[in-house]
């Protein structure tokens, strides 16, 4: 065939997963194999492979529907306070960067800093694009590495602040804040685990 219908029903299955932010490899390969079994049924019962395959997707429902299936168990909340962590360690990363570019503290270890910064931006830039496009296994267990590094180091920067002898409010802050969104990263991805399975029409 020069169309192949369930490919092009997989691709629209992607798309929809897309839009709803909860892109997950596996979801398409469960609905491949549901389609494929259902394909070969029909050609054993007479069916051309083209008419099997229409059957099938028919059977099978609307992409939208189907989508909307396997993301019903997941947890909204979980997405939206993760992100707003994201956004909020942005924020106190560029407000402690400022500060220091502005302010000039003598004692200020101005190269720690620098690799530290990178590491919250790229680790919350990360998460963001994770949470809008989806990841795969793979992408999603690196995502759960930086959020438990993440966590820890937070929680070593939250502690340090009260050690010290003079009070830190803003490490206090950004600690509590990368801390959070680490700890919010490993609930996450254990969410996005839980792949549930549907029952084609």
């Amino acid at each position: 065939m020069t169309h192949d219908p369930i490919a092009a029903y997989l691709d629209a299955l992607a798309a929809a997963l897309r839009s709803r932010h909860a892109y997950d490899p596996r979801i398409v390969a469960e609905a491949r194999d549901h389609l494929i079994d259902a394909v070969d049924a029909g050609v054993r019962d007479g069916l051309s492979a083209e008419d099997a395959a229409r059957r099938a997707i028919a059977r099978f429902g609307d992409v939208e529907r189907v989508a909307a299936a396997f993301i019903a168990t997941r947890s909204p909340a979980i997405e939206g306070l993760l992100a707003l962590a994201c956004a909020g360690t942005l924020a106190a990363t560029g407000m402690l960067s400022a500060s220091l570019l502005i302010l000039r503290p003598p004692r200020a270890d101005y190269r720690t800093w620098t690799l530290e910064a990178f590491l919250f931006v790229a680790q919350a830039a990360f998460t963001l694009f994770v949470i809008f496009r989806g990841a795969s296994p793979k992408v999603r267990a690196l995502l759960a590495t930086g959020g438990f590094a993440l966590a820890v180091f937070g929680l070593i920067v939250v502690v340090a602040a009260f050690g010290r002898a003079h009070f830190e409010g803003f490490a206090l802050l950004l600690g509590s804040i990368v801390t959070l969104q680490g700890l919010l990263t490993l609930l996450y991805v254990v969410d996005l685990r839980r792949l549930p399975r549907i029952d084609p029409a």
